[in-house]
């Protein structure tokens, strides 16, 4: 696990030029959640392929470690989109996952109050949700565990 984290992060620090966004680019979001942390990165398409914009990761705090699955995934999906709000504001964008269950939170009823909440938060933007599964889903999912991984 620790030659993986270090190949991680060193790609992501020595081979990863970031890039500022223009308004004819398409863009998504890839976001992640473990027990100990949330991550993601905003990227372009450009080339065909995604170039990251800016990357973002924090620690969870104590009652967020208690929150179930689906929680922990929508709440990572909603602070990425609000942490990046000056990239995705106003434009349509895709949002990537590698929790099937948040496919369906901007449709029907969420299952609680607080995905509820999280729901009307994320529907002021213009967001698609799409499934990808962990492989594909590498940056995030290293950003998300990351914290967790550094604790002595």
């Amino acid at each position: 696990m620790d030659k993986v984290f270090h190949t991680i992060i060193s790609s992501i620090t020595h081979h990863t030029s970031l890039v500022i966004p223009n308004c004819y680019e398409a863009q998504c979001v890839f976001s992640d959640a473990s027990l100990c942390g949330i991550g993601g990165v905003v990227c372009v398409s450009r080339s065909q392929c995604w170039v990251p914009c800016s990357f973002f990761s924090r620690q969870l705090l104590p009652r967020e470690q208690k929150f179930a699955a689906t929680e922990l995934e929508a709440q990572a999906l909603l602070e990425m989109v609000e942490h990046f709000k000056l990239y995705l504001a106003g434009r349509d964008f895709v949002a990537y996952t590698d929790h099937q269950a948040l496919l369906g939170i901007l449709e029907g009823v969420p299952s609680s109050a607080k995905l509820t909440r999280w729901k009307h938060k994320l529907v002021d933007y213009s967001i698609s949700i799409f499934y990808i599964k962990d492989e594909q889903n590498p940056v995030a999912d290293a950003l998300s565990s990351i914290l967790g991984d550094m604790r002595l």
